[in-house]
Order: C-alpha cells, then sequence, then structure tokens
C-alpha cells in the first residue's frame, strides 16, 4: 500500500475507488409492509362496499401487478386458517386450498422471471417466503 496520502488527509488506494456494496437487508421487512398496506386498502374496500346502498358504483383500487399477488395472497392467508373468510367470518383452514394458491404464484414467479421491476421482484419474492414459510408451519412438512 503507498504512503502517499490524498487532500483529504487519506490513504490512496492501491487498485482505484473501492465501490461500496449495497445490501438490501430490509427486502423482507418492506415486502410485508407493503403486503399489510395492500391487503388494509383491500378490507377498507370492501368494509365501503358493505356501506354502499344497491346500485352504487363500487370504488376499485388501481390494478397492479402488487395487488394482484396481495389478492391471491390474502386467499392463501384465508385458506391457511390466518384470515378470517369474508364470507362466514370465521377462520377455517383448508391447507389444500392454501397450498394451490401459494403454488399460482408460484407459477407466477416463474413465468414473469426477468420482466419485472425490482419493487414487483421483491414483492412477490417476499410475499412468497412469508406464505412458504407458514405453509410450512402449519402442514408440518
Amino acid at each position: 500500500m503507498s504512503d502517499e496520502l490524498d487532500k483529504n488527509g487519506e490513504p490512496h488506494p492501491e487498485e482505484g475507488p473501492v465501490e461500496e456494496k449495497h445490501v438490501d437487508t430490509d427486502w423482507k421487512e418492506e415486502a410485508r409492509r407493503e403486503k399489510e398496506r395492500l391487503a388494509q386498502e383491500s378490507l377498507e374496500g370492501a368494509r365501503r362496499a358493505e356501506r354502499r346502498g344497491p346500485g352504487q358504483p363500487r370504488e376499485l383500487p388501481e390494478p397492479s401487478f402488487q395487488l394482484m399477488v396481495t389478492n391471491l395472497a390474502i386467499q392463501a392467508l384465508i385458506a391457511m386458517g390466518e384470515i378470517a373468510n369474508p364470507l362466514t367470518r370465521k377462520q377455517e383452514r383448508n391447507l389444500d386450498q392454501a397450498k394451490h394458491t401459494v403454488d399460482l404464484l408460484g407459477i407466477l414467479e416463474e413465468k414473469t422471471k426477468g420482466n419485472l421491476t425490482d419493487e414487483e421482484k421483491r414483492h412477490l419474492d417476499g410475499t412468497l417466503y412469508d406464505l412458504r414459510t407458514r405453509y410450512l408451519g402449519l402442514s408440518g412438512s
């Protein structure tokens, strides 16, 4: 290593500037927060729909990839008994249905590989990781 110092009093690197690598360790937390936010928006929309009278137009969220993933995730969570079924208002467990829905998300992951934005990929990856972990815990597999 050179003993020379730059104008800031720092030693000169021998092989040029060293790039700092950014490791996104918060992707799981970010995906979880996004999933919760979208689930909350979906639930609020359902509550607004219940308060509307017959014949009034429905207020729908803007379609997006994240919303589609979240809707499937909510279906899987309902099937796992993690969320009450909105029709029966009871927590019911159907692990075959839960696995089917998680597998659908897995197919979506395969078929969209290389075609997602970073945000969409993080959301899908985080959602799949969370759902698969929950399913394994419930199924004992």
